[in-house]
């Protein structure tokens, strides 16, 4: 097992990892974050995707700083109960943002500890969330009327804005995949850790 171990780590080293973004390349990552935003009583985490082309290198004539651009696209849902109510309001949310990237090798320019594995970096983000509400029976999850027929809390789809920044780290295992840690307030969480592939 450990030959098995050792053979694998020496062909991760050997396919010559490199973590720093550079000009023309595509990063897709998946994440899940906190749905602390909301406070909910129970909920989804918040899923989403984003995307990222990476169009300027060694930019403002700084080295190892690479600008990109992208897109973010994310859902969740979440509840609030009210107490002794026996009645919650229901969230569902849809999310999109554009994004812009600045990368920088902070590890190796500020402390002298450069790594082939390590992206680290910072967004600047401005989205809009789509959020459909409805006020349910606890008891029957149904929407709730009142007796003239109409819901008793009118519900429907409303937008919030949300503009974020954050600052982020990925870990190259390979040269086209890695983890992803965000954190800060990217509009719509405050956490998020995911994986990443690059092309």
């Amino acid at each position: 097992m450990k030959r098995i171990i050792l053979s694998l780590l020496s062909l991760l080293f050997a396919a010559g990892l490199s973590a720093q973004v550079c000009e023309g390349l595509n990063v897709v990552t998946f994440r899940v974050g906190d749905n602390s935003v909301s406070s909910p009583d129970a909920g989804t985490p918040t899923l989403s995707v984003t995307y990222e082309y990476e169009f300027l290198e060694d930019a403002f004539d700084i080295e190892s700083l690479c600008l990109g651009a992208g897109a973010q696209f994310g859902f969740r849902s979440y509840r609030r109960t009210l107490a002794y109510s026996g009645f919650y309001h229901a969230y569902k949310n849809l999310m999109y943002a554009l994004r812009a990237t600045a990368h920088y090798d902070i590890l190796g320019e500020f402390f002298g500890m450069h790594s082939d594995h390590v992206d680290t970096y910072a967004t600047v983000s401005f989205g809009m969330e789509r959020e459909h509400h409805t006020y349910r029976d606890a008891r029957t999850n149904d929407i709730a009327y009142n007796k003239e027929g109409n819901e008793t809390v009118p519900g429907g789809w409303r937008n919030l804005y949300r503009p974020g920044v954050q600052v982020g780290c990925r870990y190259w295992f390979t040269p086209n995949f890695g983890a992803t840690a965000e954190a800060g307030f990217d509009g719509f969480s405050f956490f998020n850790v995911g994986v990443s592939a690059c092309f």
